[in-house]
């Protein structure tokens, strides 16, 4: 009877506005019981239990030692990862490289290694989607777009410096690992998976 009276949209409508309204109720709820969620004296200890079982006091290098302290057990997964992530290839069969199909022509090339312009740029720029999430400055595209006029030479001179050839620094090419245990108790690296 409903869907004669209002009709499939009308009842899809009807159905997410229930569905809205009991979301927002949700939210209000939580909203309003933080407070007490906050006092309640379990779940801060919980808290700090779990943080406390996480945090890493101790562990094992790459010659089976103990390390310990914040500033050892940095050194020793920085020289653990770098040795993972950073490893030299010789590659001197050149001729299994000839099976490969050559895909991009060279007016394909041409296109892709040409310099852009300040034109080309923006409209990168105001395709990207507003609302994206924050890169390493903290800045989203909405800031490029809307300060688009006061900024589009340094973007511009940033871009085509780039297409040059010039580096990177860390800054923009730095990657933040997050350690996630592979057992319950991990005592060394190869115990964790790094996720980026």
């Amino acid at each position: 009877m409903v869907r004669r009276t209002l009709g499939n949209t009308g009842v899809q409508v009807a159905c997410w506005s229930y569905i809205f309204i009991h979301y927002a109720l949700l939210v209000a709820y939580v909203a309003r019981s933080s407070d007490i969620l906050t006092n309640f004296s379990g779940i801060p200890f919980l808290i700090r239990e779990r943080r406390r079982r996480l945090q890493l006091h101790k562990i094992k290098d790459h010659r089976d030692r103990w390390v310990e302290g914040e500033d050892n057990i940095a050194k020793a997964a920085i020289r653990h990862f770098h040795k993972r992530f950073n490893i030299k290839h010789q590659f001197n069969d050149n001729e299994i490289l000839e099976c490969i199909p050559r895909i991009i022509t060279e007016e394909d090339n041409i296109v892709l290694t040409t310099i852009p312009n300040t034109e080309e740029i923006r409209d990168v720029v105001f395709d990207m989607g507003a609302n994206s999430a924050a890169g390493p400055d903290g800045f989203n595209d909405t800031f490029f777009q809307k300060c688009w006029d006061i900024i589009k030479d340094d973007i511009t001179g940033f871009m085509q410096e780039i297409f040059n050839g010039k580096r990177l620094t860390k800054f923009f090419s730095h990657t933040c690992l997050v350690l996630l245990p592979k057992v319950e108790s991990p005592v060394a690296f190869q115990n964790f998976d790094p996720s980026v």
